[in-house]
């Protein structure tokens, strides 16, 4: 059963690896629960392959999302950096000059 069309798009790369195809889907009219998203590509009306993504949607996760903690020193980032390359320098027998 489809739930919802969001029609075709034209003007596809022909390599898509290379030139992949974004699109932008609205999914805030589509109830909550588990879908299959599936995309085809047709060359005219020739069926060329189709692709099956299972998701599963939510509305309102970003408002239920915890926010991030900020960190309150960032001070030992530095020395901890300055420790792991005098390490890495001394594992492979260098001196820790310019490392820092």
């Amino acid at each position: 059963m489809t739930v919802r069309d969001f029609g075709r798009t034209d003007g596809v790369a022909r390599d898509l690896r290379e030139s992949p195809c974004l699109m932008e889907l609205d999914l805030a009219a589509v109830p909550d629960g588990v879908y299959a998203l599936e995309a085809g590509l047709f060359d005219g009306e020739t069926s060329l392959g189709a692709v099956r993504l299972g998701l599963v949607l939510q509305q309102g996760l970003d408002a239920r999302r915890p926010r991030p903690r900020r960190c309150a020193r960032t001070s030992g980032i530095r020395a901890t950096t300055s420790a792991i390359s005098t390490a890495v320098a001394s594992a492979a027998g260098r001196s820790t000059s310019g490392l820092n």
